[in-house]
């Protein structure tokens, strides 16, 4: 049985729906608003001859708002939405729209706001209408700059592209277009006949733009993201030298250690005042050869550790399960950036 909408959007009823948001300024003093001009249901349907309030819906709606009250909005967030599909209110996606920003679902709250100053073009009554405009209005002034969003392009142009987003198919109109989307984990998916597919996971944050270039690469060609499944000669190379030098560097720490020791036991532990006479021992000597040690320990040792990691980059590199490079730029309040990453 199809139900007249003027029931949901009575002031007293509007005013009840608005108790969510009272934990916050603006929602608080538009439910003001709202309730200035209180009237009963059985005055709304006065003024609406026929009108007969679903109490399914109604009574799902008031479960909801209470559940929400005390704390508990996954229950309350399932009556809201139970009742939306069984009377389509402004008021009741109002309240769904505010339980989707709880959730850190950003874009989709921002979504369903949208979709409340669509729905609300039905509410009966000019007052009750305006004022549901005024609430929605500032919920999407303050929830619009910590939208995160995310900008896709194309390094080539690639006909018959398909574009996913979490599983979700997106049209290939999007590229290059900032778009919302909510907070936390994402995958991007690319693919087009005849192209290796591409594959990005990434993480949105508040208030930031995620630009991610897609590049598709043809069935066959070589990859520049993947090795050849040998080992190259110059990582050999560089793994010996990266032992050579690490070897080194031990070596003469170990003689600096050693000359250190001696020192402490002729001048028992104070090489400034506790050495005998200068003709019977100059501590001189020992001291130029420690400075030395600690020298080429520090120059061989950090040649060895890059020659270890340039020895790790080729093993990497060659491997048959292949890195791909991820780059993204990001802009914040605070400033922009670029990132990267390797998944292995």
């Amino acid at each position: 049985m199809a139900i007249p909408r003027a029931t949901y959007e009575s002031p007293a009823f509007m005013k009840g729906t608005l108790r969510a948001f009272q934990t916050k300024p603006i929602a608080l003093g538009a439910a003001l608003t709202i309730g200035v001009a209180v009237c009963t249901p059985s005055s709304a349907r006065a003024e609406n001859p026929g009108v007969i309030p679903d109490p399914i819906a109604q009574a799902l709606f008031q479960d909801g708002r209470d559940l929400v009250d005390k704390g508990n909005w996954d229950a309350g967030c399932t009556k809201f939405e139970a009742s939306m599909l069984l009377y389509p209110a402004a008021s009741t996606l109002l309240n769904i729209a505010r339980c989707h920003e709880h959730k850190q679902k950003l874009a989709t709250a921002w979504s369903a706001y949208k979709r409340v100053q669509v729905l609300n073009r039905e509410t009966v009554g000019d007052e009750r209408r305006r004022a549901i405009d005024e609430v929605v209005a500032a919920e999407i002034t303050r929830l619009t700059p910590r939208l995160p969003k995310i900008k896709l392009t194309m390094k080539n142009e690639v006909a018959g592209i398909s574009l996913k987003q979490d599983g979700e198919v997106l049209p290939a109109a999007v590229i290059g277009t900032e778009v919302p989307i909510d907070v936390g984990e994402h995958e991007i998916i690319a693919d087009a006949p005849g192209m290796k597919p591409f594959r990005m996971r990434f993480e949105a944050k508040e208030s930031s733009v995620r630009e991610i270039a897609i590049e598709l690469i043809a069935e066959g060609a070589a990859d520049p993201n993947e090795g050849t499944g040998k080992l190259p000669t110059w990582a050999f190379v560089t793994g010996g030298a990266s032992l050579a030098f690490l070897g080194a560097s031990a070596a003469f720490r170990i003689d600096q250690a050693f000359v250190e020791g001696r020192q402490d036991a002729i001048c028992r532990g104070n090489v400034t005042s506790g050495c005998p006479p200068m003709s019977q021992y100059n501590p001189a000597d020992d001291n130029t050869r420690k400075n030395i040690d600690f020298g080429l320990f520090v120059g061989f040792g950090a040649a060895g550790v890059a020659a270890l990691a340039a020895t790790i980059y080729g093993i990497v590199r060659s491997s048959s399960d292949p890195p791909r490079r991820i780059a993204g730029f990001t802009i914040t309040r605070e400033g922009a950036f670029v990132s990267a990453a390797f998944q292995f």
